[in-house]
């Protein structure tokens, strides 16, 4: 019985894994220009520069204008 709920929460699980699977695209890569973070899906999106202060947004389609080079953390 124990086996037979265990295999039954997997498959619950994996099947859920593909209910939640989302796509972001990130287009834009220079200093002072604006930069289009999309997402298929409605989501809640955080930011980060250069491991600094995270900017929270939500939604599908967020913009972010960096002001100093270095890696962008989505």
């Amino acid at each position: 019985m124990m086996r037979m709920a265990l295999l039954f929460f997997l498959i619950l699980l994996l099947s859920l894994q593909g209910a939640y699977a989302l796509t972001i695209t990130v287009e834009g890569n220079y200093v002072g220009e604006k930069m289009e973070i999309k997402a298929d899906k409605p989501a809640f999106i955080i930011l980060r520069m250069n491991n600094g202060t995270p900017i929270y947004a939500n939604g599908t389609t967020v913009y972010f204008t960096p002001s100093i080079q270095g890696k962008l953390y989505v």
